[in-house]
């Protein structure tokens, strides 16, 4: 049974009857408060006035389409998660709204068992999100009283060393507690990139394999007249089965790193760099030495994850013609540093800006996570190197609650 029987959810699709039937089956199986509507518009309107909890829409509609709608609602609500409802022929389209904000998709015609899961994993990303804003503006407030606090007991230093103490030491545990939650979040996005490409794997490139060979026996069955006749459209079912393998193995790098797992952390990130370096057509080299003994795996994954970051800031905001990464092992940490060539930037004046890079919180953040350090060295028109240093010990997280799915296989 689902674990927030109160959640409410708006649900969007342009045929009324699916509509209507979805809303009674999350109603009537899943004790979810549902609401439904068949146009786009007036549902965004509802969305407008009305909090809920999830948005489950069609992606294709006449009006709008669903991710647009999504984007639009999140402009009321930002933490308002979308689910795409999609048929087998627009999975593609489908994975592409989830690069672009939707949380997941799910494919019609709908069983209830397949739904359930999806809406469960949804509503409890939500609530993490939820309470990291929480805690963000607890540590605000305590911020805000601490200030306070201290101007008022500037009386006697006696007084002021005693509120200054307990002040800190809140502010200490409240960061510990950042830390943990986005600690948490990262493993839960690993996790889901874990299992979206397990499903992509055993689901549609499994089908995709069964495809190809039933075309190849249709074509070595027909007679040779026959053949003659339909040669060219087997020919284009072939070669649209090789296109969307293609496609399908390349969102499923994007979702978990080949080779990490099993070969290690440098083939994984030389293999990233040969795929996006001939994808972009810039040389990425990559040096060094495999981590022996091995990382953590949340440290692996977290290393990944920096280096694709900075790569793809390198290629898309810095204008680089060239980038080399390098792996060094030392005995208590692994160092990783990705140069690039491209237009660097004063790092004096981000820092002063009220909104920093994303790229950059988000590689922080992930350093931070396994306890490493990150630094940045840029200069306009000199490119820019970024350093990663990653303890051999993950960091202890005692009141940290195990997510299972990480672990070397």
């Amino acid at each position: 049974m689902n674990s927030a029987p109160q959640a409410r959810i708006l649900i969007v699709d342009d045929e009324e009857a699916q509509m209507k039937a979805l809303c009674d089956t999350l109603r009537d199986g899943g004790g979810y408060e549902t609401v439904g509507f068949s146009d786009s518009r007036a549902a965004l309107a509802a969305l407008r006035e009305t909090r809920y909890d999830l948005l489950l829409s069609d992606l294709m509609m006449p009006e709008m389409d669903g991710i647009t709608l999504l984007r639009m609602a999140q402009e009321t609500d930002p933490n308002l998660l979308g689910i795409i409802m999609t048929g087998q022929g627009t999975i593609a389209s489908a994975v592409e709204a989830m690069k672009t904000g939707a949380f997941d998709y799910i494919l019609k015609p709908f069983k209830l068992s397949v739904i359930l899961p999806v809406l469960s994993r949804a509503l409890a990303v939500r609530q993490l999100r939820l309470e990291n804003i929480s805690l963000q503006e607890g540590l605000r407030q305590r911020s805000a009283e601490l200030e306070a606090a201290q101007q008022q007991l500037m009386k006697t230093n006696a007084e002021l060393e005693r509120r200054v103490e307990e002040r800190t030491a809140a502010l200490r545990d409240y960061a510990g507690k950042l830390r943990r939650l986005s600690h948490r979040l990262f493993e839960t996005e690993e996790i889901e990139r874990r299992r979206l490409a397990r499903e992509l794997h055993d689901s549609i490139g499994q089908n995709l394999t069964v495809l190809n060979m039933t075309v190849g026996m249709i074509r070595a069955g027909l007679p040779a007249d026959a053949r003659e006749q339909v040669s060219a459209h087997l020919g284009d079912c072939e070669a649209l089965l090789q296109t969307t393998g293609d496609l399908v193995r390349d969102v499923m790098a994007d979702l978990r790193p080949p080779g990490l797992d099993e070969l290690g952390l440098l083939a994984a990130l030389t293999g990233y760099a040969r795929q996006t370096g001939s994808r972009g057509r810039v040389p990425i080299a990559v040096s060094g030495a495999e981590i022996a003994p091995r990382l953590p795996p949340t440290a692996e994954i977290a290393l990944f994850r920096i280096a694709q970051e900075a790569i793809v800031n390198a290629l898309k905001h810095a204008g680089a013609t060239g980038i080399a990464l390098t792996l060094e092992s030392r005995p208590d940490a692994a160092i990783m540093v990705i140069a690039d060539n491209g237009f660097g930037f004063d790092p004096a004046v981000q820092r002063s800006q009220a909104t920093a890079h994303l790229g950059l919180v988000n590689m922080r953040e992930r350093t931070q996570s396994i306890g490493g350090q990150l630094r940045v060295e840029s200069a306009p028109g000199r490119g820019t190197r970024v350093i990663v240093e990653a303890p051999r010990v993950a960091p202890a997280l005692s009141d940290q609650p195990h997510l299972p799915g990480l672990e070397s296989a």
